[in-house]
């Protein structure tokens, strides 16, 4: 891996956990309406991840509701993963213990494990003589600092590189390709191109190449889902019951 080291569809039902959902006493729950006050105190809350609370809760519904959650709550929370031009994220799992019934709700295990592969934008400059006809890009140009700084330093020692992390590949490959028409945008990973520039009458090469790496995950969640909460843990000393409290939907 190059500079960074990671550590480690869809719905079913009506009532959406993108915002706290009220329902009524004609809902599937048959719940009252005093069932409100044993909310947690800091019901409601949400992680706005567009996943749907099952419609009728039974050990097929939440195993599914499980399944969808966990996939959307591990790349958005906990990964925090972001699309880029060359990434690609091969996380999944299942439930692999349960759905078990406790008091009003159930308890379920997921285990997921995959690889994210990423790509970082290796950028070299060094002093050269440019082959004939090439185009020539000016200094005056180069309206990037990144860039500017790392051309500057070519010119100076004669070379230099720099690192372009995954999410910032698209864009420094976009400017590379709008400042000549002799760079070739890159396909996809270990591709490569050069472009020459003139830093104050000396020629710097700048060659891009899309290096990929990759980072290994292996995790195991554990739910508590009933009608009006949904708490996960990844702690083994932690009861799902008692995990933290990611969805909650009020009573009326």
């Amino acid at each position: 891996m190059q500079r960074r080291t990671f550590l480690a569809s869809i719905g079913v039902g009506t009532l959406s956990l993108a915002g706290c959902t009220a329902w009524s006493d004609s809902g599937s729950s048959g719940r009252g309406t005093d069932e409100a006050a044993d909310l947690p105190e800091d019901c409601p809350t949400t992680q706005g991840l567009d996943v749907d609370w099952p419609g009728e809760l039974d050990a097929p519904t939440v195993e599914t509701f499980v399944e969808e959650y966990e996939w959307v709550y591990y790349r958005d929370v906990v990964v925090e993963y972001e699309d880029s031009r060359f990434s690609s994220y091969q996380l999944s799992g299942q439930v692999s213990i349960g759905p078990t019934r406790v008091g009003g709700g159930y308890v379920v295990e997921y285990s997921g494990d995959g690889a994210i592969y990423e790509t970082e934008l290796r950028l070299r400059a060094t002093t050269s003589e440019p082959p004939d006809g090439a185009d020539i890009v000016q200094m005056s140009a180069i309206d990037d600092s990144r860039l500017a700084d790392l051309l500057i330093e070519a010119a100076e020692t004669g070379e230099a590189d720099d690192y372009v992390p995954d999410t910032e590949t698209r864009r420094y490959i976009d400017l590379l390709a709008s400042l000549s028409e002799d760079f070739d945008p890159l396909p996809g990973w270990g591709t490569s191109d050069t472009l020459y520039v003139d830093v104050e009458t000396t020629i710097v090469d700048l060659t891009a190449e899309a290096i990929q790496y990759h980072g290994d995950y292996g995790w195991t969640s554990r739910y508590y889902v009933d009608e009006q909460v949904v708490r996960r843990t990844t702690e083994e000393g932690i009861e799902p019951q008692n995990g933290t409290l990611v969805e909650c939907r009020t009573g009326e």
